[in-house]
């Protein structure tokens, strides 16, 4: 493990050379044309380049002749015939705009040895303001091809764009950016991961303190971004981050080589699978993050900051607005902040996030653009999106920790390892990774402050609560239920001390969110305050509404969270679970259940295993049951009016983590046979196998149902060695979490109070 450690460490540390390395773009071989010396783009209206202003004409690979129908506007109508080109088996070229929208079309006219000829029309999907490969097979007997295009369309997104034909020459500088996203991997878990390891190896420390020791990483990570933003004025923000960055990493070495020498505290068998297991899953999510395609009507397709998913949350990319900020030096109101955040602010969300993720885009050698990340979609961008998307991934990575520190406070390490497995191999916290919002982590934050309290720390169960706030707003909607554990000591300490106890929680949980909120006065225009979220309460599906309107809209809410399949009936029309550019298939509606309801964000298997320790837990502990479970839901149900088709995106991350390992408690307890042969089902190498064909049905096939890599495309190889590396870091991590649960028995745990 330690060995490991300093491989990782190694790679992370030359991600500060290797990464700001720019080689240059494999260049295409455009096709040599039937008769030489003729015009390569041919005859006709369109115009060389002319596509809309914001389309990145990155997107084109170097040496490749574009021509386009935006002529000012829309209102232009034209077509473009290509000369002739010799055939080959596949070919390839550039579309930008809508040639997919009728009356607009964007045709490939094949002549056949003999005479005759075929067409074949674009049917992908619309690639908008970006440039996106077209790679087809040629029939066979092609001997010429050509490209007619026509613009006939003077409506809203009525023009198109394409390139010269081409094919490209699979060449090794295709790997450099596989290394480089490596690396950049390396050095986030580097720096988020190995703070809170040595600080736990310092010395001896309680089980449950694991929990705690995630937050130095982020934390520390926080600090630097701080001061790249304040020093940005006087001193460039990417030499700041690399002097921080480097400063860290010999502030580790230092350390880990002193614990080393000392021969200090190690990490149990079970905590270091944890650790292990969390970052292959990190592995996966990078992985799965870097295949150059998402479903139908992804949001941002083709953009360095494409969600991987359908539908209108942006939030993916709202944390990089903050990296934003902080690369270019800006105050946090001023107009050009506040035109990445409309229609909310600089304070309506959480900063950390984007603060912790500054230093190492930074350090990485990004050129952080000071529009926003429309640019065209590259494995490594140079916009560092990639990176920032790498460091968010390994924060929401640690909810793990938090999960095994709760329960191995008390449970058996076992047990503990158990419930752990359970959440690493849920789809809704995997998916949660590589959706790159802060979420999980303030979700994660919960959990640190329930440990706090339990340990009656509660000036920093506030405090953690707050600073979980501050990555995200949803994590006060625990504030409520976090002050009832506080309530469960009145009989022992009396009520003084729970006025004490409750005044020093109450003041950890506002001396941040207080603060926070009075930064947000500070903001002139007032725009996108945070009382917007209070409105949700009263909102129906995002509307206003009636008393009988708020309860249908409610029920609904509920039965497409906690109902299996019940979502499934939602219209598939709502923009909720669909595409903002229309309807989405049924791979797409199908692919919702496992990012919105319970029961698939649990994994059926999981849900099927843990549902009846649910309930078992209202009649056993009904006070517990109601603080950690159906209390918070209830809650969630009631405030979620933005939408009713499943709540989990929405706000449902702190009830999914801490319903695992109250669940795997419950299931620990002496009991009827049934609870041993759950935990057993759950520890079982078939069961965990069928969790990861779960967690890769969930990830890919709304993707490759429709768009299969092919190594002639532009991004082909990439595409398929991500997937080799998604299915080697899975199949990695499932077979890690076997094996540590080979000897699990099943029997009950170490006695213990449901507090």
């Amino acid at each position: 493990m330690r060995r490991l450690a300093w491989v990782i460490f190694a790679l992370g540390a030359a991600a500060l050379v290797v990464d700001p390395i720019r080689l240059p773009a494999p260049r295409p071989r455009p096709l040599a044309l039937m008769t030489p010396g003729e015009n390569r783009m041919g005859q006709g209206e369109f115009l060389a380049d002319a596509v809309y202003p914001t389309t990145d004409r990155g997107g084109v690979p170097p040496g490749l002749t574009t021509r386009g129908s935006w002529v000012g506007s829309d209102a232009f109508q034209g077509s473009q015939l290509t000369p002739w080109f010799r055939a080959r088996p596949r070919i390839s070229l550039m579309v930008a705009g809508y040639p997919a929208l009728a009356p607009n079309r964007l045709t490939l006219e094949v002549r056949l040895h003999g005479g005759g000829e075929v067409s074949i029309p674009y049917r992908g999907e619309n690639p908008a303001e970006s440039w996106q490969s077209w790679t087809v097979a040629l029939p066979d007997g092609a001997e010429a091809v050509r490209i007619r295009a026509v613009d006939g369309s003077s409506t809203l997104c009525g023009w198109l764009g394409f390139s010269e034909p081409f094919r490209y020459r699979p060449v090794p500088v295709f790997l450099w950016p596989l290394f480089k996203l490596a690396t950049a991997t390396c050095l986030a878990l580097t720096l988020i991961y190995g703070p809170g390891l040595l600080w736990f190896l310092s010395r001896p420390r309680e089980p449950g303190a694991f929990a705690v020791a995630l937050l130095a990483g982020p934390l520390a990570l926080v600090l630097a971004g701080l001061v790249c933003w304040a020093l940005g004025g006087c001193v460039a923000p990417a030499t700041v981050a690399r002097f921080g960055i480097v400063a860290i990493l010999v502030i580790l070495a230092l350390w880990g080589r002193w614990l080393g020498r000392a021969g200090g505290a190690s990490l149990s068998r079970e905590a270091a699978v944890v650790v292990a297991a969390g970052g292959l899953l990190v592995g996966f999510a990078v992985a799965k993050a870097n295949v150059s395609v998402g479903p139908t009507g992804e949001l941002y397709g083709g953009t360095v900051s494409r969600t991987l998913e359908t539908g209108w949350h942006s939030d993916s990319r709202i944390s990089y607005h903050v990296v934003q900020v902080v690369s270019l030096h800006l105050a946090p109101f001023s107009t050009q902040a506040e035109g990445y955040f409309l229609p909310y602010s600089f304070v309506s969300r959480g900063p950390l996030a984007g603060l912790l993720a500054a230093p190492i885009v930074l350090a990485t050698g990004a050129a952080v653009p000071p529009d926003k990340p429309d640019q065209a979609w590259q494995p490594f961008d140079l916009q560092g999106f990639a990176v920032y998307r790498i460091a968010l991934i390994a924060l929401a990575s640690l909810a793990g920790w938090a999960v095994f520190g709760i329960a191995v406070a008390v449970l058996d390490p076992a047990w503990a390892l158990l419930a752990c497995a359970t959440l690493l191999l849920s789809p809704f916290f995997v998916h949660e990774l590589y959706f790159t919002w802060p979420k999980m982590m303030a979700g994660t934050c919960v959990l640190i402050a329930f440990q706090l309290i339990r340990a009656r720390r509660p000036l920093a169960a506030g405090l953690v609560l707050s600073t979980g706030y501050l990555f995200h707003p949803l994590a006060l909607l625990s504030a409520p239920f976090l002050a009832l554990w506080l309530l469960a000591d009145l009989k022992t300490d009396g009520r003084i001390a729970l006025c004490r106890r409750m005044a020093w929680f109450s003041g950890g949980v506002l001396s941040l969110v207080l603060l926070w909120q009075a930064v947000g006065r500070l903001d002139p225009a007032q725009v996108g305050s945070q009382g917007g979220f209070l409105n949700y309460f009263f909102m129906a599906n995002g509307g206003s509404s009636t008393w009988t309107g708020w309860w249908e809209d409610r029920w609904q809410s509920l039965a497409n969270t906690f109902v299996p399949l019940h979502m499934l009936w939602v219209n598939p029309d709502d923009p909720a679970v669909g595409s903002i550019f229309g309807r989405s298939d049924g791979w797409v509606h199908f692919g919702l259940l496992y990012w919105s309801t319970f029961p698939f964000a649990l994994g059926l298997p999981a849900f099927v295993l843990l549902a009846p320790a649910l309930l078992v837990a209202v009649r056993r502990t009904p006070g517990a049951a109601g603080a950690i479970v159906f209390g918070p839901a209830c809650l969630l149900v009631a405030y979620m009016g933005a939408g009713n088709a499943g709540l989990m995106r929405y706000c449902g991350h702190a009830l999914f983590l801490s319903s695992i390992p109250f669940a795997v408690w419950t299931l620990a307890q002496p009991g009827p046979a049934w609870q041993r042969w759950a935990a057993l089902a759950l520890a079982h190498p078939l069961c965990l196998i069928v969790r990861g064909l779960d967690i890769a049905w969930m990830a890919f096939a709304t993707t490759l149902h429709h768009h299969l890599p092919d190594s002639a495309d532009r991004f082909g190889w990439n595409d398929w060695l991500s997937l080799l590396a998604a299915a080697i870091f899975l199949t990695s991590a499932i077979v890690l979490l076997a094996r540590a649960l080979r000897g699990f028995g099943g029997g009950a745990a170490r006695p213990c109070d449901a507090k």
